[in-house]
Formats: C-alpha cells, sequence, structure tokens
C-alpha cells in the first residue's frame, strides 16, 4: 500500500481511499457478537464503495455542508466506521458521543449539542426511542436513524485543507462541562504516521479493540490507526468485555493479533482473572500492548504478565511483551505525540 503522506488531497479520508484501492477484499473491520462470533465483517473494497455513498448521501439529502457539525451515537460496529469516515470524507465535523443512556449522559449529550450548533444527530432505532422518551432535543437538531440501505450514487467532493477540522473529541464531564479538542486532517495524518512509526506497525499489523469507539484511545488504537494502515482490525463492544474479560485474550489468540491494549484497568480485569495451565492461548503474535488513559500502576502489568504465564509455552515472548509495555509507558516518542497535537479547546 502506498504511504498515506505521499497522497496530497488534503482530506485525510480520501487520502486513505485511494491507499484501499489496492487492498481489494482484504478484512478491513471484523465485529464480535457478544466479544466471540464475527457478526458483520467488512472489506477495504466494500469501504471504498460505501463511505462515498454516505457522504453523498448526508450532503445532497440532509443538507449538509462542509464545517456542519454532526453527533454520532452508534455503538461500537460497522456502522459507526461507515458513518464516522464518511462525516471526515465530506468535510463535516462528527463528534463521537457514548450510546448509551442515564440522567448524567442525558444531560452531557443536551451540553454537548448545544455548544457544537449539531446539525444532526446520528443514531440507531432503539436509542431514537430511548431519546424521546427522554424528551433530549431542544432547538433545530434533526435525527438520522439508520436504516442501512444500499444505493448507489456519485462521490462527494473530498479536496479540502488540511487544516480543516475532522472531529471534535469531548471530554467525558464527570468534573466539569464538557470540553471538546478540535482535531484536523493534518492532526490525525501526522498523529497515525507517528504512532505507526513509533510502534513498528504496518499493513500486516492485526489490532483487538475492546474499547469504546468514542474514547480516543478506542478511535485511533481500533480505527484511525489501523485504518491508516491497511490493517484489519478485530472489535468487540466494552460490555462484552465488562461481561467477560477473558474474551480479550481469546480474540488476541484466534485472530493472532499484534497489536492490543487499554486502560490500566483493563490489563488488571485479566490479572485478577483465575487462569491455569488449562487456558491456552497463543500470544505469540502479541508484540505490541499498549496501556494508558489514566494512572498506570506497574504492579498490574506484571500481575497481568505472570497471570497469563501459565498460559503460553513461550516465555520469551512474554519478557518481551513486559519490556514493551514498560517501554510504551516511558517512550519519548509518544511525549512528542502529545507535544505536536496542537490540541484547541472549545467549552461548552
Amino acid at each position: 500500500m502506498n504511504d498515506v503522506n505521499s497522497i496530497n488531497t488534503g482530506n485525510f479520508v480520501a487520502n486513505m481511499l485511494l491507499n484501499w484501492q489496492s487492498l481489494g477484499d482484504k478484512r478491513a473491520f471484523v465485529y464480535l457478537h457478544k466479544g466471540e462470533k464475527e457478526e458483520a465483517v467488512v472489506t477495504y473494497s466494500e469501504l471504498t464503495v460505501e463511505i462515498p455513498r454516505i457522504a453523498h448521501n448526508l450532503v445532497h439529502e440532509h443538507h449538509l455542508t462542509e464545517g456542519d457539525r454532526v453527533i454520532l451515537m452508534l455503538p461500537t460496529g460497522i456502522e459507526f466506521i461507515y458513518y464516522f469516515f464518511a462525516c471526515i470524507y465530506a468535510g463535516i465535523i462528527v463528534v463521537p458521543m457514548p450510546d448509551t443512556f442515564n440522567t448524567k449522559k442525558i444531560d452531557r449529550l443536551r451540553a454537548v449539542m448545544a455548544s457544537t450548533e449539531a446539525k444532526l444527530l446520528i443514531i440507531n432505532e432503539q436509542q431514537a426511542s430511548r431519546i424521546s422518551d427522554a424528551n433530549t432535543f431542544e432547538g433545530d437538531t434533526a435525527t438520522l436513524v439508520v436504516e442501512y440501505e444500499k444505493q448507489a450514487c456519485n462521490r462527494a467532493s473530498c479536496r479540502m485543507n488540511p487544516q480543516t477540522v475532522a472531529y471534535l473529541q469531548f471530554t467525558s464531564g464527570s468534573t466539569s462541562t464538557p470540553k471538546g479538542a478540535v482535531i484536523t486532517h493534518q492532526n490525525l495524518t501526522h498523529q497515525t504516521r507517528l504512532l505507526a512509526d513509533s510502534f513498528a506497525q504496518t499493513e500486516d499489523s492485526v489490532f483487538v479493540n475492546w474499547l469504546p469507539m468514542y474514547h480516543d484511545q478506542g478511535l485511533v488504537s481500533g480505527l484511525l490507526l489501523p485504518a491508516s494502515l491497511g490493517a484489519t482490525s478485530i472489535l468487540m463492544s466494552p460490555l462484552a468485555f465488562a461481561q467477560k474479560p477473558i474474551r480479550w485474550l481469546q480474540a488476541v489468540s484466534k485472530y493472532k493479533a499484534t497489536t492490543s491494549g487499554g486502560p490500566n484497568f483493563g490489563f488488571a480485569q485479566l490479572a485478577n482473572l483465575p487462569l491455569s495451565a488449562k487456558d491456552k492461548f497463543d500470544l505469540s503474535n502479541w508484540t505490541t500492548a499498549f496501556c494508558g488513559a489514566e494512572p498506570i500502576r506497574m504492579q498490574i502489568v506484571n500481575k497481568f504478565i505472570d497471570n497469563i504465564r501459565p498460559t503460553t509455552s513461550n516465555l520469551v515472548h512474554l519478557y518481551q511483551l513486559t519490556v514493551w509495555l514498560k517501554v510504551l509507558l516511558l517512550s519519548p516518542e509518544i511525549s512528542r505525540c502529545q507535544k505536536n497535537a496542537r490540541t484547541r479547546w472549545i467549552s461548552s
């Protein structure tokens, strides 16, 4: 696959679409139902068709223009991928938000809708009924309930200034009013390239991700980085992991994943699992494990390594995995990644 930085449309997704043309029917994303069985698979050839189609529909059927804001609340899955990339491709600023509801999250949604002046809220049918019951809407935000219908259409325009905003990443709002980080197309191109170089990732990498897509770590490691490489990403819902954490190891083993990680609490879940020699996993391909997004406790990382040791015979690999976990916590490349983000903040 060509280097994404060698193509100069100014549009991060348009650059990827051009690169994906050579990948054909290679699996791009696999969604696991309850973290175990394959429920949906999308190939790179399908992405190159569907993303421009949806982008065209957003512009011409929902009357969105470049710079309009759209809130994306779809759960982890193929539809989220299609609509997230379609918005960016069309120059529409997408705002990923949690797909679950309670009183606090409804209040957060209202605050973000007001601060972004969102023109459209993209949800599924189940969410639509819950939002309606909660009387969420105020103002002029329209709703698109996803009913996935394929139809032919022309491509949307995709060339733009690299400094154009691609999406807004909002804080949780747990301690204050939600604030949004402004991410541009140039940010995406730079950061995915830096992460790929720092972690030695290629189109042959295989990612496993259970983090939510509205979270920055889940969005980058489960969607943006693998897509920019033309790699394969295996996805499960956060609930599937929470209900049965061993599904994480099972997916890494089954799909021979090279790259997977999560916050400290994720490793703590595996560290405390009652594993034995009867539990066999092939973790020999898992060469990049990352930990972040919250305070990291090395005793948890070491306990995790000790706990999975009886389940694999590759002791040399376990040592290398331990080193990777520690190096990724201290790597100066990651510090530079933070410094070069050039994040702008907006407050609601």
